[in-house]
C-alpha cells in the first residue's frame, strides 16, 4: 500500500511509500542511505535513495546491473548477502529498500583495533562467513569486482551461532556483503577485461588487466 506517493514531512521523519524514515546513515556520490521502518510490520531497512539525474551514463549503467545482481540474489538468498526488499523510482531517483545491517562496516570494526588487531578466531569466524557469501555468489555466475572492508556489513540481528561461543559473547557478527555496483554476471565461458573496482583491494588479475570469469 502506498502511503505518500513521494513522502509526507514529518519533522525530520517523513513517509516514504510504505516506509517510515527515520534518520540518515551515510550519503556517497550519488546516494544517500537512510534508517527506515515499515508501517505495518515494523520491519527495519536501509532505504536507499539515488538520483539518475546527477549520473553519468556509465554510472546509470552500472546501477541497473546493481538491481539486476540484487534481485537474483533475492530469488536466492544466502545469509552472507545483502537482499533487496522492495524497488521504487519516481522523478529521476531510484529508492532501494535494503535489508539492514545495522552492525556498521567491517572497516569501521577493523579501525578500532588498530594497531592491535582481532583475535585468530574472530579473523578465521569473519573469514568463513565472506568465503562463504563469494562461493555462493560465484554459484550464481556473479562477479563482485569491488569486494573490501567498506563493502562488508556487520549484523547484530540474530548473528549465526559461532560453534563453542560463550553466552554473551561479543564481536562474532554475522556479515553481509554489499554494494554490487560494480558486480555483474558472467556464465561459464564469458570472460572479460573491465577494469574495475578499488586498486587496494584489486585481485591480481584485475590488477595485470587480464581477462577474468566469475571463477
Amino acid at each position: 500500500r502506498i502511503l505518500s506517493s513521494t513522502r509526507e514531512s514529518m519533522g525530520k521523519r517523513y513517509i516514504c511509500w510504505s516506509y517510515e524514515v527515520l534518520h540518515e546513515l551515510g550519503s556517497g556520490q550519488f546516494a544517500k542511505v537512510y534508517r527506515a521502518r515499515h508501517m505495518e510490520t515494523g520491519e527495519l531497512v536501509a532505504m536507499k535513495k539515488l538520483s539518475i539525474k546527477s549520473m553519468s551514463s556509465t554510472a546509470a549503467r552500472n546501477l541497473e546491473s546493481e538491481i539486476a545482481v540484487l534481485k537474483l540474489i533475492t530469488a536466492n538468498p544466502h545469509p552472507c548477502l545483502i537482499a533487496l526488499i522492495d524497488l521504487r523510482r519516481r522523478a529521476g531517483k531510484v529508492y532501494m529498500f535494503l535489508e539492514l545491517a545495522d552492525g556498521g562496516e567491517l572497516a569501521d570494526e577493523m579501525a578500532k583495533y588498530k594497531g592491535v588487531g582481532f583475535a585468530e578466531p574472530r579473523v578465521r569466524w569473519f573469514a568463513q562467513q565472506i568465503v562463504d557469501g563469494l562461493r555462493y555468489l560465484h554459484s550464481l555466475d556473479i562477479v563482485h569486482r569491488d569486494l573490501k572492508p567498506q563493502n562488508i556489513l556487520l549484523t547484530s540481528a540474530s548473528p549465526p551461532a559461532r560453534p563453542g561461543a560463550r553466552r554473551g559473547e561479543i564481536g562474532y557478527y554475522g556479515i553481509k556483503i554489499a554494494d554490487f555496483g560494480f558486480s555483474r554476471t558472467l556464465n561459464d565461458d564469458s570472460l572479460t577485461n573491465s577494469f574495475l573496482g578499488t586498486p587496494l583491494y584489486m585481485s591480481p588479475e584485475l590488477a595485470d588487466h587480464q581477462a577474468y570469469s566469475h571463477k
